[in-house]
C-alpha cells in the first residue's frame, strides 16, 4: 500500500470553508503554500512545497528533498498589486537557495525532513499597505491563487509613544490602550528588557532579554478601525520574569544597571483575519475530542497567505518606583541592580 505524507510549514510565529483539499481521492500533486506579507519587511517571501507519495517509509522519503519541492524552473510565482479592482502592477518573484533550513526542530530533535535544495521565492519590491495583493502560482499544471490585504499602522493611546511617558510596574498592573485597524484581527506584544553589567575590571557588558506571555494575544471583535482595545500587564509577572530570565549576579560582576532613559522596547505585532483563524484551528486539542478542522485560504492548494504588521516603540523609561523595587525587592535584590545615578556618582 502506498503511503502519503503532507509537509506543513509552520510560520511565528496560519482556510476558507469553500477551499478544501480531499486527501482521500486518487493521488494528485498538492501544492502547499505559505506567505505572510508585511510592508515593513525589505524582502517578501513565499514558500512552496508539495505532498509526496511512494512505497517507502515516509521518514525515508522525507529525507529526499525532491519529495518536498518542485523544480523551480517549472514554477511561476507572481504577486499582483490591486487597488479598487484595478491592477496596478505585477511582480515576478525570483527564487533562492541561500536561506538554509534548520536541521534541528524547536524541541531540539533532528528534523525528519531533508534540508538540501531549500528553495524560497522572494521579491524586494516595496509593498503598499493601501493595496490588495493577489498571489498567482503556476506549477505542475495547476493554477494556485490567493489574496490578502495589508495592515496599516494602528494608534496607541495616552501618549504611549512619547519618550517622556514612563512605564510603571509599581502598582498592580501596567495598561496599554490602542485603536484597532480594520485589516487586523489579532494583536500581540513582546517586551525587550535592557540593562548592562559592570565588571570588577570596569568593563561594560550590555544585556537584553525578551518577554512574551501567551495571555497577551488580543483579538478585535470586528474588522473595523478605531475600536478601543487594551492590554493589562501584571506587575507580579513582570518581576517574576526578571527573576526567571536574569541569573544571580556572578562573582566577576560588580553591579547591574538599568538605564534611566532606555529600559524597555515594546514590539507590537498585528495579524490578519486568516492568520488569526489559522492560529485558532492549530491550537492544541485537549480532552477526548481530538478531531480538528483543516484551514487553508489557498485556492487549488493548501496553506496560508495572509499579513502582519510590526511596530517597535524603543527607549521606554521605567519610573523611579519600579527601578527601586527591582533594586530593593526581596525577590530581586540578589540580582545586584543599582541605580544609574549611584553608578555615575
Amino acid at each position: 500500500m502506498k503511503k502519503i505524507y503532507i509537509f506543513y510549514f509552520f510560520v511565528f510565529t496560519f482556510f476558507s470553508c469553500e477551499t478544501k483539499v480531499d486527501l482521500n481521492e486518487d493521488w494528485q500533486s498538492i501544492p502547499i503554500i505559505y506567505s505572510i506579507l508585511n510592508q515593513e519587511d525589505s524582502i517578501s517571501y513565499v514558500r512552496i512545497n508539495k505532498a509526496f507519495i511512494g512505497d517507502e517509509s515516509i521518514y525515508a522519503m522525507a529525507k529526499e528533498s525532491d519529495s518536498l519541492i518542485y523544480d523551480p524552473l517549472k514554477v511561476s510565482v507572481k504577486l499582483e498589486e490591486w487597488n479598487n479592482n484595478n491592477l496596478k502592477k505585477t511582480i515576478n518573484l525570483d527564487y533562492t537557495y541561500d536561506i538554509k533550513k534548520d536541521t534541528i526542530t524547536e524541541y531540539g530533535d533532528f528534523s525528519i525532513f531533508g534540508n538540501e535544495k531549500h528553495i524560497i521565492y522572494f521579491t524586494k519590491e516595496k509593498l503598499n499597505s493601501d493595496n490588495e495583493y493577489r498571489l498567482n502560482i503556476d506549477v505542475d499544471g495547476k493554477k494556485i491563487t490567493a489574496r490578502t490585504v495589508l495592515i496599516n499602522d494602528f494608534v496607541l493611546l495616552k501618549n504611549f509613544e512619547s519618550l517622556i511617558k514612563k512605564v510603571s510596574f509599581s502598582g498592580d498592573e501596567f495598561k496599554i490602550e490602542w485603536l484597532s485597524n480594520e485589516n487586523a484581527r489579532i494583536y500581540d506584544l513582546i517586551i525587550r528588557f535592557k540593562y548592562f553589567e559592570i565588571t570588577k575590571t570596569h568593563d561594560t557588558i550590555y544585556k537584553t532579554f525578551e518577554w512574551h506571555d501567551n495571555n497577551w494575544l488580543s483579538r478585535s471583535d470586528a474588522l473595523k478601525n478605531d475600536l478601543k482595545m487594551a492590554l493589562r500587564i501584571s506587575s507580579k509577572n513582570f518581576f517574576n520574569e526578571i527573576i526567571k530570565q536574569i541569573p544571580e549576579k556572578p562573582e566577576n560582576i560588580k553591579s547591574r544597571v538599568i538605564k534611566n532613559n532606555d529600559a524597555l522596547d515594546f514590539i507590537f505585532i498585528s495579524g490578519g483575519d486568516d492568520l488569526n483563524t489559522y492560529i485558532e484551528v492549530n491550537k492544541p486539542s485537549y480532552g477526548l475530542m481530538q478531531d480538528k478542522k483543516d484551514f487553508t485560504n489557498i485556492n487549488n492548494g493548501y496553506g496560508l497567505f495572509s499579513c502582519r504588521f510590526t511596530r517597535i516603540i524603543k527607549r521606554k523609561r521605567l519610573n523611579p518606583e519600579t527601578i527601586s523595587l527591582i533594586i530593593n525587592k526581596d525577590e530581586t535584590k540578589h540580582l545586584g541592580f543599582k541605580s544609574e545615578t549611584t553608578i555615575e556618582n
